[in-house]
């Protein structure tokens, strides 16, 4: 659970994308791959709301607080109708 409820769109489809490996050598098994959740919204305010997002940068992505007691901080940017999710900020940038 992402602590994601209001503003998610039921009525659309979410997507996991894995990326590919970067790193000279690199393969998708030979270390946790860099992943983008994807989340359909009607409302990405609302739908952020328990991450705790903070201001965006000139980019447009905001640093969010992930659920749990490891207080691990994630990255999300709006694209349309979608808010992307992700760990390392870097990755919404690629």
């Amino acid at each position: 659970n992402i602590g994601v409820t209001a503003g998610f769109d039921a009525s659309g489809s979410a997507a996991l994308v894995v990326l590919k490996p970067t790193a000279p050598g690199a393969t998708i098994i030979s270390g946790p791959p860099e992943l983008v959740i994807l989340l359909p919204t009607t409302d990405p305010k609302a739908m952020l709301q328990n991450l705790s997002p903070g201001a965006p940068d000139a980019t447009g992505i905001s640093e969010v607080t992930l659920p749990g007691d490891s207080g691990d901080k994630g990255y999300v940017v709006t694209v349309d109708k979608w808010v992307a999710l992700a760990q390392p900020k870097e990755t919404l940038t690629a």
